[in-house]
C-alpha cells in the first residue's frame, strides 16, 4: 500500500528501527497485568489489578504509550497489541509471552506492519515447537521488512486504523442483527402456526385475526428495513 509513487521504500530489519525488549523501570506496588489471555485481535479484553508480591515471574514489560506487544507463542493467532497509556491510572506490565517493541517510526505503521499475514508468514519460519510453536525475540529482531517515510507511514497507519475501527463497529451490529433475526424468525413461525392452527378448526374470526397478525409482522420488518435504507 502507498499514497505516492515517489515514496521510498528500505529494506530494515525490525531491530534496526526498533527496541525489542528495551530495559523498563521497576514494578509498581499494584499494576494492571497482561497475558497471554488478555489480548485479541488488536483489543484489550480484560484488565486485571495484581500486586506485586503476587504477580507471576513473566511480568516483566512494563509499558509505555505506543509499545507494541508481538505474541510470541502461537504467533499465528496475531493476538498483538499498540498499547495506549492515554489517562492510564496505573502501571500496565505485561507478559514475557510477548516481545516488547518500542519505535521512533510512527507506531501505528509498524503495528500493522507486524500485524500482516506476510509477516508472520516469516515468524513462522523461526518458529520452534509444535505444540506450542514460539519466535525467540532476537529472531524476531533479525526479519527484515520494507518500510518508507514517517509521512507515508501516519498517512498508510491512519488509513489502517480507520479500517480496524470500522471492522470493531461491524463485529459489534452483527450480535444485534443475528439476535433481531432469529426474534423475527420465532414471530413469523408462531404467527404461522396460530394461522394454521385456526384453519385446521375452520374457526373464520381465529383464521382472519392470526392472518392479520402475521402481515403485520412482515409489515413492521419491511417498513424498518425500508426506513434502515433511507438513512
Amino acid at each position: 500500500m502507498r499514497f505516492s509513487n515517489k515514496t521510498i521504500w528500505e529494506k530494515k530489519r525490525i531491530k534496526d528501527f526498533c527496541e525489542v525488549n528495551p530495559k523498563t523501570e521497576e514494578l509498581e506496588d499494584e499494576f494492571i497485568y497482561i497475558d497471554l489471555e488478555s489480548v485479541s485481535k488488536g483489543c484489550l479484553l480484560s484488565k486485571n489489578i495484581i500486586s506485586k508480591t503476587n504477580a507471576p515471574s513473566r511480568a516483566q514489560r512494563v509499558l509505555t504509550n505506543n509499545d507494541i506487544l508481538f505474541q510470541c507463542v502461537r504467533p499465528y493467532q496475531m493476538n498483538n497489541l499498540l498499547f495506549n497509556a492515554e489517562n492510564a491510572d496505573f502501571q500496565y506490565v505485561a507478559s514475557t509471552g510477548y516481545a516488547q517493541i518500542r519505535t521512533q517510526e510512527n507506531p501505528s505503521f509498524v503495528y500493522h506492519l507486524l500485524h500482516s499475514p506476510n509477516f508472520n508468514k516469516e515468524v513462522m519460519l523461526r518458529c520452534t515447537g509444535s505444540s506450542y510453536p514460539a519466535i525467540t525475540s532476537s529472531d524476531l529482531g533479525d526479519i527484515e521488512v520494507y518500510i518508507c517515510g514517517v509521512g507515508e507511514q501516519q498517512k498508510i497507519g491512519h488509513f489502517l486504523d480507520l479500517i480496524d475501527r470500522r471492522i470493531a463497529v461491524q463485529n459489534k451490529i452483527i450480535p444485534v442483527k443475528k439476535s433481531q433475526i432469529i426474534s423475527l424468525v420465532i414471530e413469523i413461525a408462531i404467527a404461522i402456526l396460530s394461522l394454521i392452527g385456526s384453519i385446521v378448526s375452520f374457526n373464520s374470526f381465529s383464521i382472519c385475526n392470526n392472518l392479520i397478525k402475521l402481515l403485520w409482522t412482515i409489515f413492521k420488518e419491511v417498513k424498518r428495513l425500508w426506513s434502515q435504507k433511507k438513512q
